[in-house]
């Protein structure tokens, strides 16, 4: 069975998965498996040294996809730890899955480089690869999902890259959703997870409680890496069920006035003005009045609805302009108005 060659570019892999987790996204198990002619479960024997390359020696055990040309292969790079290599912390007589690129003419290589071609053969990462290879492409994104609860690291952090790749995740079952939102709050809580690609796929399926949960987060949690995927994700929901999420969760300042700033007017205006009369600290309120004033409120309907003249924004106050200058020099006087 030919393995079809994946067409996703790095750049691309980028903008869909941001910039936390794009380098791996490009070489998850479903990325691989696209991208490899062949993929076998291989026992490694041991390594020698040819000068200053390293050649691993691996027996077949058995051909999960594609076709191999004999029992066993060998794997070459050159000597010594560094980055995109894979053979050198390899255990004797543990069984890996290569991801196998067949084209050269003398030896298979690694359809990528670095050890994320060559993971651990652990039973589920097995597992998981099979049910890839036997299913036709459109069930994939419903097992990446079922994946998200995986043992296995590889095997969940992948899925939840693998799946926000997917075009189709606005379509998954409830089952899936809820899936999604689980590694999601799971995630929010170890900051382990793949957030990034958590946080887009639930803003694109759009759980039931997905928004309370980042809002949730947003306002409470301290990790500024994530504000902007957040502050995206939520734009996503209707602005309604952001605008009925907010006041479940106590004001923290500007964080609040930020969520309220990027959902619609009519239901971002409330809780501004909420904030901007409320009993939190001076650069909230003025923030928030601020953006009503953005949104067309006026200094005098700021004051009737209870702004502070001191929250008021700059621009809503009384402005002195300083005289116009003039040089006591009458030949270096600027000229004035004509009478």
């Amino acid at each position: 069975m030919k393995i079809p060659r994946s067409l996703h570019a790095g750049a691309a892999l980028a903008l869909a998965i941001g910039p936390i987790g794009a380098q791996d996204a490009a070489t998850t198990l479903g990325a691989l498996l696209q991208r490899a002619d062949a993929v076998v479960h291989a026992r490694y024997l041991g390594s020698t040294h040819v000068g200053e390359r390293r050649a691993a020696r691996f027996a077949t055990l058995r051909t999960l996809a594609g076709s191999t040309n004999s029992e066993a292969f060998t794997l070459t790079e050159p000597d010594g730890r560094a980055c995109g290599r894979a053979l050198a912390g390899l255990i004797p007589g543990a069984a890996y899955v290569a991801f196998l690129d067949q084209r050269t003419p003398t030896a298979p290589r690694l359809a990528s480089s670095g050890s994320r071609a060559l993971p651990l053969a652990t039973p589920e990462l097995v597992r998981h690869l099979q049910l890839l290879i036997e299913s036709p492409a459109e069930d994939w994104t419903r097992h990446f999902a079922a994946s998200l609860e995986a043992q296995d690291p590889r095997v969940r952090t992948d899925a939840a890259l693998d799946l926000a790749r997917r075009p189709d995740v606005e379509r998954l079952p409830s089952t899936g959703r809820t899936a999604v939102l689980d590694a999601l709050t799971r995630g929010l809580e170890d900051e382990t997870a793949p957030l990034t690609a958590l946080v887009q796929t639930t803003a694109r399926c759009r759980p039931e409680g997905s928004a309370n949960v980042l809002v949730r987060h947003f306002v409470t949690a301290t990790t500024p890496w994530l504000d902007a995927c957040v502050l995206a994700a939520l734009e996503r929901f209707p602005a309604e069920e952001v605008a009925a999420c907010v006041p479940s969760h106590p004001h923290r300042g500007g964080r609040t006035v930020a969520i309220a700033e990027r959902i619609e007017p009519h239901a971002g205006a409330p809780i501004l003005a909420a904030i901007a009369v409320g009993d939190i600290d001076h650069s909230a309120r003025t923030r928030a009045a601020t953006a009503l004033s953005l949104r067309g409120y006026r200094p005098g309907d700021l004051l009737r609805i209870g702004v502070r003249p001191a929250d008021l924004p700059v621009s809503g106050l009384p402005q002195r302009h300083a005289p116009r200058f003039r040089s006591i020099n009458p030949a270096l006087a600027m000229p004035g108005p004509a009478r």
